[in-house]
């Protein structure tokens, strides 16, 4: 199962709280693969305070679930390639 969340912070950051062991992709709203990552949901790129003091959700969205597996087959689905892992948290 995939989740995406677009206009709400507190449902992305109660996702994040409920599956410490999922996994994030962060992309842009146009789904611009050029800097989208896959995260860990405890990343501290994605997680605790956002930059800037705005919510992590907005102008990037967070499409997350349980499975590495089913991230990429949304990625390849929804954007037509492959999301590149963080350099911090993979």
């Amino acid at each position: 199962m995939v989740e995406e969340f677009r206009d709400s912070n507190g449902p992305y950051m109660d996702w994040v709280a409920a599956h410490p062991g999922g996994y994030v992709i962060n992309i842009q709203r146009s789904l611009n693969l050029s800097d989208a990552r896959m995260h860990r949901a405890d990343c501290r790129a994605i997680t605790g305070t956002p930059p800037c003091g705005h919510g992590f959700v907005g102008t990037y969205i967070k499409v997350c679930s349980n499975s590495v597996d089913s991230l990429a087959r949304w990625a390849l689905s929804q954007t037509g390639g492959a999301i590149r892992s963080c350099g911090t948290c993979h």
